[in-house]
């Protein structure tokens, strides 16, 4: 993977991955990615972090105190050989990420002599920073390291905000849990889970409060080209979900003459509010990012002249009314693929490698209407000409894909299959 992977993260087409977008990055591979954790402090905007079954070996990565903070939330470490220097590496990459909340590692994650300090190290950081659990599953350690780990990441530690601590399948010693348990008496908001509590289920997460949406009201008033227009939108809304200020402006709009001296002049008025725009594809396009749900975006759509649509919507509005045309008929051990589950693959997050080969032209098309791309594996989007190694292999696609929308591109994710 180092041959393929790494030079195109070097190169001048990965630039195009907006730091300021990538919510999401997920590689699964078994070869060393070094110059991955030397390119991470650049992406402040990604939340999600996850890598399985790699290798970090030698790494150096001194970070400025004028770095800007990331702001990553959810660390998944499982299957992942880290040298010395890569775990010191990743220390000052995490004292960064002041909003980490779910650092994990597992699944025979290494953790040795040279390691365990820096791990612990990092691990009583996060704590006093507010991380919210924390887990160390499955992982291999030498003997001795449980106690190692319990002296330097709980002793006399606080967590502000209360934490759980999984120590879940490593093979600790007695002496181990008894150390564990001892430094536990010392710490203030930390629960801690050993093997025997290994069936323990994790804590629900509270839902987010929803975002007020006046000034989407408001956005929506100010593109509507006539007040006959603005009227009929806000009928259609319920008296209950109306902004203050849409609420009481709408009675002038409904009988402007009953509040003002002259009605025509009003009439005259509240045209001159909303002129005519010619193109308004922007403008709906930017509407759009509100919906949240394909459904919403489908009876939006469906309510505008299509006509009036540029080619951007239209080929999103055929997308979303036969979505099962355009989303592949994947095998799964869930239920199979029905209508709503493919428009679940196109908003509003727009999975790209659930699209099947026939609707590549007309998701090409809709492509300016999404906001948030997915790419799971490059590897579909790449070619190997005839008689080439795999390492010769050409991006096309893909180069495309992340020059044209890398500033879209939210969720990216690379297996093992990009190996071959």
């Amino acid at each position: 993977m180092g041959r393929i992977l790494e030079p195109w993260l070097q190169s001048g087409h990965a630039t195009h991955l907006r730091p300021d977008v990538l919510l999401s990055l997920t590689i699964s591979c078994n070869d060393d990615i070094d110059v991955l954790l030397e390119m991470l402090q650049r992406f402040s905007a990604l939340q999600e972090l996850k890598l399985l079954g790699t290798a970090f070996d030698a790494v150096a990565l001194p970070l400025t105190t004028t770095a800007r903070p990331l702001a990553l939330t959810s660390l998944t470490l499982h299957g992942v050989e880290l040298s010395a220097s890569a775990y010191l590496a990743l220390d000052a990459l995490l004292a960064n990420a002041p909003q980490l909340q779910t650092p994990s590692f597992g699944a025979t994650c290494c953790i040795n002599d040279d390691s365990c300090d820096s791990i612990a190290s990092s691990c009583a950081d996060s704590i006093r920073n507010g991380v919210r659990e924390i887990d160390f599953v499955d992982c291999k350690l030498t003997d001795g390291l449980g106690t190692q780990l319990a002296y330097y990441a709980l002793s006399s530690v606080t967590s502000p905000l209360g934490v759980k601590i999984s120590w879940i399948n490593n093979k600790f010693s007695d002496d181990d849990d008894v150390a564990l348990l001892d430094a536990l008496y010392t710490c203030t908001r930390i629960v801690l889970f050993l093997n025997c509590m290994s069936n323990a289920k994790r804590h629900a997460k509270a839902p987010t409060p929803v975002e007020a949406l006046d000034h989407v009201q408001e956005a929506i008033v100010k593109c509507l080209e006539t007040p006959d227009d603005v009227v009929a939108f806000l009928d259609a809304l319920s008296p209950h979900a109306l902004c203050e200020r849409l609420a009481a402006f709408l009675p002038l709009l409904c009988e402007p003459g009953d509040d003002m001296w002259d009605a025509d002049d009003e009439a005259a008025a509240l045209v001159r509010l909303w002129p005519s725009f010619a193109g308004l594809d922007h403008v709906l396009i930017g509407i759009l990012k509100w919906l949240k749900t394909p459904q919403e975006v489908l009876a939006f759509l469906e309510g505008i002249d299509t006509p009036t649509l540029g080619k951007p919507l239209v080929a999103l509005l055929r997308m979303l009314r036969a979505p099962l045309n355009v989303v592949k008929d994947v095998d799964e051990e869930d239920s199979a693929l029905d209508e709503d589950s493919a428009l679940d693959k196109l908003w509003p997050l727009l999975k790209l490698d659930w699209v099947c080969d026939a609707s590549t032209g007309l998701v090409v098309e809709a492509l300016p209407a999404f906001h948030a791309i997915e790419i799971g594996n490059p590897y579909f989007w790449t070619f190997t000409p005839p008689g080439h190694a795999p390492w010769d292999i050409e991006f096309g696609a893909f180069e495309w894909l992340v020059d044209a929308y890398g500033r879209k591109m939210t969720h990216l994710k690379i297996d093992a299959s990009f190996t071959k």
